[in-house]
């Protein structure tokens, strides 16, 4: 996933702190407190999406009035082609507001009860910048899983990755081996891992990914159903105007008809490390993608990826170590070089097989754009040769 330090669904800090109350109403209280921190945290999710264009309109709004404070000369030199971005701008922002609205509207199941009751008591409330911006990475992060304009990089991070998992184990009888995807975004990395006949389970602990992973996996029936413009909140290092409100067609493939192993994929909503109880060598393997850098220590990531294999299976990982909490004030963020983790993971019962830097990679970059940032993923494969004592 990409680096962000987003709010997201599971066991919470404060749910883990109830866990050593002794007194039975404290508990309560504390479990109750929770409750309503996740519905809070839901309904500031719904209403993000519905908020979305006023928030854009407002923001075109101030860069207008600047624009109108300019002098007679400079606005002549601007016009007409300020004034029809800007009407095109609008369009853009409405075009998008129409799909995240379809998205939330569809995808609040994904979220359960909870979620359900959230877009019932949306109110129209004004979400937060902070939010605004998981939306827009959201439309970003269905660029990248979801359509042909991503598939340069879903094919080079995906790629390898399903590569090395079809090469190790054969056709025939995948469905009675388990794969497990956490961290799996818009889920496309679990469900192309199911498509080629593994039972996969997704695990994903952000919000918005769920909603609209819930939306493309089970919802859209037809291939480049919706369109987007995914770029269209940024206002700089464009070449042209039109780079800046180019459309974005998804999904490039329909889940629901394109494989007829759609079936063998669940979703797994929550916290990695709280989930998966009762599932120690369950796994054949363990698929990490951009994923490990989300950890506050890496090394528990190690040991729950060890409990879940089964001895002889595989972990796969590739990503950078944009490690998110790095600078999150109070937070915990340890931070540890490529070759520590491996080092680690051999103390923790993996032999390492292979390792590599990948050719630099883009992350849902906008490859028009003046600014691209690049990285050289850390690719391993590694083999689970004991359980941890």
């Amino acid at each position: 996933m990409e680096p962000s330090n987003e709010e997201h669904v599971g066991c919470s800090s404060t749910d883990k702190a109830c866990e050593s109350l002794d007194d039975p109403a404290q508990t309560q209280s504390c479990h109750n407190h929770s409750h309503n921190e996740e519905e809070e945290h839901m309904r500031r999710v719904v209403d993000s999406f519905f908020y979305y264009n006023l928030f854009q309109r407002r923001k075109l709004s101030d860069k207008v009035a600047q624009f109108q404070g300019l002098s007679a000369a400079h606005k002549t030199l601007l016009e007409p082609h300020h004034s029809q971005h800007t009407r095109q701008l609008m369009k853009c922002f409405e075009q998008n507001q129409s799909v995240l609205e379809m998205i939330i509207c569809e995808g609040s199941a994904a979220l359960g009860s909870m979620g359900e009751r959230a877009l019932f008591a949306h109110d129209g409330r004004a979400a937060s910048p902070d939010l605004m911006a998981k939306i827009n990475s959201t439309l970003k992060q269905i660029t990248r899983e979801w359509s042909t304009h991503g598939k340069s990089e879903r094919d080079a991070t995906f790629g390898p990755l399903l590569s090395e998992l079809q090469s190790r184990f054969p056709e025939e009888n995948r469905e009675k081996l388990h794969v497990l995807v956490p961290g799996s975004g818009l889920s496309r990395l679990a469900w192309e891992i199911s498509c080629a006949g593994f039972t996969t389970v997704a695990c994903e602990f952000s919000s918005y990914m769920l909603i609209a992973s819930y939306v493309l996996l089970n919802i859209l029936g037809e291939e480049n159903e919706f369109t987007i413009h995914p770029y269209v909140s940024s206002t700089c290092n464009h070449w042209s105007y039109a780079d800046r409100t180019r459309a974005v067609s998804f999904p490039d493939v329909c889940p629901t008809t394109a494989s007829k192993n759609a079936e063998l994929m669940s979703m797994r909503p929550g916290d990695f490390l709280s989930m998966f109880k009762g599932d120690d060598g369950k796994y054949s393997a363990v698929v990490t993608a951009w994923f490990i850098d989300t950890a506050h220590n890496i090394i528990t990531y190690i040991e729950h990826i060890n409990r879940l294999l089964k001895v002889g299976g595989v972990w796969i990982n590739s990503g950078p170590l944009t490690y998110h909490f790095s600078d999150t004030p109070d937070e915990l963020s340890i931070e540890l070089p490529f070759e520590e983790i491996l080092r680690i993971a051999s103390l923790y019962g993996f032999r390492i097989e292979k390792e590599s830097r990948s050719e630099p990679s883009l992350y849902a970059a906008d490859k028009r754009s003046m600014l691209q940032y690049t990285y050289e993923c850390g690719f391993f494969v590694a083999v689970k040769e004991s359980n941890i004592d």
